[in-house]
């Protein structure tokens, strides 16, 4: 078996497997691909810069499909999606709550404790009393988009749901920052009270 594609060294192409998140999928597709574009090349003669940009689509294309069902969202777009009647689900703790506020209309459930510990199946349980179908969309708030990221990609990998959003820099960089309202702060031109120093 030849070591490269077209002159792309797979050990290349799973490092690109790697960083776009679908490593588990490149495996089995790099080698199944491997003869058939070998087929390829020789029934059809194709070689050198033809090729590594059919192999790069391709591959663009599959790391595309594995991120399908869950999507960081800017502020607008998350304004947007609101007006579309698409539920926010906010999982930071009550203490964030008290200190920040919710957006309008979100929906409180916590994911992680103060220690970092939760219970996966109770969540879930709760979430499902929110978002009746799997294919419902949602947006995932937390304060910096960092819970948000882990408990959007676990679901997306795990349960089923499809359609997930987060909003991108969480409810203080991608809201409150931008002049936004919560339940505890108004709208606002002025800069946030942690950005005063």
């Amino acid at each position: 078996m030849k070591k490269n594609i077209g002159g792309i060294d797979r050990v290349a192409l799973l490092i690109v497997a790697f960083f776009s998140g679908a490593l588990w999928v490149w495996i089995g597709i790099v080698s199944l691909l491997t003869g058939l574009l070998g087929r390829c090349v020789r029934m059809f003669k194709l070689q050198g810069k033809i090729m590594n940009r059919l192999i790069l689509i391709l591959f663009c294309l599959l790391s595309l499909e594995a991120w399908a069902d869950f999507k960081t969202l800017s502020t607008s777009e998350v304004q947007e999606k609101i007006k579309q009647g698409v539920a926010i689900i906010d999982i930071r703790r009550q203490d964030e709550y008290d200190k920040y506020g919710v957006i309008p209309n979100a929906h409180k459930l916590t994911f992680f404790d103060n220690k970092g510990n939760y219970n996966a199946q109770k969540w879930l349980k709760d979430l499902s009393n929110i978002i009746k179908s799997k294919d419902t969309p949602f947006i995932l708030v937390c304060a910096h988009a960092n819970r948000s990221k882990t408990v959007g990609k676990f679901l997306n990998a795990k349960t089923g749901y499809k359609n997930i959003f987060e909003l991108a820099g969480g409810i203080n960089y991608g809201w409150i920052d931008k002049g936004l309202s919560t339940t505890k702060t108004p709208a606002s031109d002025t800069k946030p009270w942690y950005k005063i120093w």
